[in-house]
């Protein structure tokens, strides 16, 4: 995909300044169907005056900067997306925090790439970085909010979450997010990991997209599990929170990579790099 031959609105610079770009929500997590919403995240690096502004003077101007580019519904062809691209210095702001969506954008699946450059995955072979004890508050609270959604959507007639209500008397999304994220934040404090489609996760979703379980079941489980995860939360060595000295030398050395005309890998040379090195590993066991 390239932006560049999609007539939408975005900042001139953004297409050639991506540097990581990937598939997310169903499809990262192994239960998209054909009605699956397209979802796309990543980040670029803004040009340099948006990152250090000369003549900006600290308390009294207001620098120029740039966070995000969001859209939604962006047709190409015969396939639409929803675009959530950051700036890099938000985006770094954003995973150090512990948001879930961002903590999950670093760890999809190979197959969700779309486009990685040096800088991309320079950031993605560093995301354990990212990973601390806050998951436990953060994936938490988001999935208290979908709790909460498994009967509110209601009133939205005619989209497709009241469409879900109708067929089986609550929001089954909302309901296979709460088990997503809760599976997610036990899998970071237990195994210091994240795999966004391991396979026992992925079945409980699915089952509950089907409608083979109650409301009343994914409410009990939900409770069941906060008990369970909070003595994990107590017993892990994961560290207590992110390493922000740690986590900005990273965006310095991918500013200084991007600002020093390194060049960036095409999305082809990126498979054909992850398949020699994964061939060679295989020859070494």
């Amino acid at each position: 995909m390239n932006l560049k031959d999609i007539k939408t609105s975005y900042p001139r610079w953004l297409p050639d300044n991506i540097q990581y770009l990937c598939y997310m929500g169903s499809i990262a997590y192994g239960v998209s169907t054909e009605s699956s919403d397209l979802d796309l995240y990543g980040f670029a690096i803004q040009p340099r005056e948006l990152i250090y502004p000369e003549g900006y003077i600290h308390g009294f101007d207001s620098p120029p900067s740039f966070d995000i580019w969001t859209e939604h519904h962006v047709k190409d062809k015969d396939k639409e997306y929803d675009f959530s691209i950051y700036g890099i210095t938000k985006y770094f702001d954003l995973v150090a925090g512990c948001n879930p969506n961002m903590i999950d954008s670093l760890f999809v699946p190979l197959n969700c790439l779309v486009k990685c450059s040096v800088v991309g995955q320079k950031v993605r072979e560093a995301r354990h970085i990212f990973l601390s004890k806050k998951c436990w508050v953060t994936f938490k609270g988001y999935a208290y909010g979908q709790l909460k959604d498994l009967n509110s959507r209601q009133s939205e007639t005619g989209s497709k979450r009241d469409d879900l209500v109708r067929r089986y008397g609550f929001d089954t999304k909302a309901a296979y997010n709460v088990v997503r994220l809760m599976s997610e934040v036990e899998q970071i404090l237990v195994e210091e990991d994240l795999v966004l489609d391991e396979k026992g996760r992925r079945e409980h979703m699915k089952a509950i997209r089907r409608g083979d379980l109650k409301q009343s079941e994914i409410v009990d489980w939900f409770k069941s599990k906060e008990r369970d995860l909070e003595t994990a939360y107590a017993n892990s060595k994961l560290q207590v929170k992110v390493d922000r000295v740690k986590v900005r030398k990273l965006l310095v050395e991918c500013l200084d990579i991007h600002y020093g005309n390194e060049p960036v890998v095409s999305d082809s040379e990126y498979k054909i790099a992850m398949k020699s090195i994964k061939s060679i590993i295989e020859g070494l066991t």
